[in-house]
């Protein structure tokens, strides 16, 4: 605490009185322990037109056989799709 005061109210026969205090709180850092970042992807091979054909093939596939089902909402179709883009990302 920083400062800290009591200020008494109007006479109202109580023995409450009002405080006020200025606080300086200090957080400490969020563990990060056991996080796995993703590795970085090259986006730059994309440019040569064999890899480019190999994942669009990859990616159609995915989406073929794992979107078929017509009842799915929209937040989960979102979610299949992120998750086909990347288990292929990663091959």
């Amino acid at each position: 605490m920083r400062n800290c005061r009591t200020y008494q109210g109007a006479d109202i026969l109580s023995d409450h009185s009002l405080v006020m205090c200025k606080i300086q709180l200090r957080l400490g850092k969020k563990d990060k322990k056991g996080k796995r970042h993703e590795p970085k992807r090259d986006i730059e091979a994309l440019q040569q037109q064999e890899v480019r054909r190999a994942y669009k093939e990859r990616i159609g596939e995915g989406i073929e056989n794992d979107m078929m089902d017509q009842t799915m909402e929209l937040n989960e179709r979102a979610q299949k799709l992120n998750s086909i883009k990347k288990k292929h990302q990663r091959q």
